[in-house]
């Protein structure tokens, strides 16, 4: 990751301003662990890796939110992937979630407790 941010940087200096040149010592190259290569074809590109933009036409568009905030645990579906109307994409990691959910079973526990002492 480093050397994509490096690589990336250093493209935007030479494009902003071609007169000026970059020098790297053999410590800073070690350093930021750049490794030299040559140029080759490739059959995929690294989905994971690669920056974009997604365009979708507007009648295409489709919103994914969560009644609570949280963090993705699971993702169930893949890229590309057809789903269907109410079927699970992803499931979330939520502290809020499971503090409501322990007050609603508090909530019942006092119910019960108190439904057993009036009869």
């Amino acid at each position: 990751m480093r050397v994509f941010l490096f690589l990336l940087f250093i493209t935007h200096a030479a494009w902003s301003s071609a007169d000026e040149k970059i020098s790297l010592t053999a410590e800073q190259i070690e350093n930021l662990g750049i490794q030299l290569g040559h140029c080759r074809a490739i059959q995929t590109v690294p989905l994971l890796e690669a920056p974009a933009k997604v365009s979708v036409p507007p009648n295409n568009d489709a919103i994914v939110s969560a009644p609570q905030a949280g963090l993705v645990d699971k993702i169930r579906v893949s890229l590309g992937e057809d789903v269907k109307k109410g079927q699970t994409l992803a499931t979330l990691k939520s502290s809020e979630l499971l503090n409501l959910e322990l007050q609603h079973l508090q909530v019942i526990n006092e119910l019960q407790l108190a439904w057993a002492a009036y009869k």
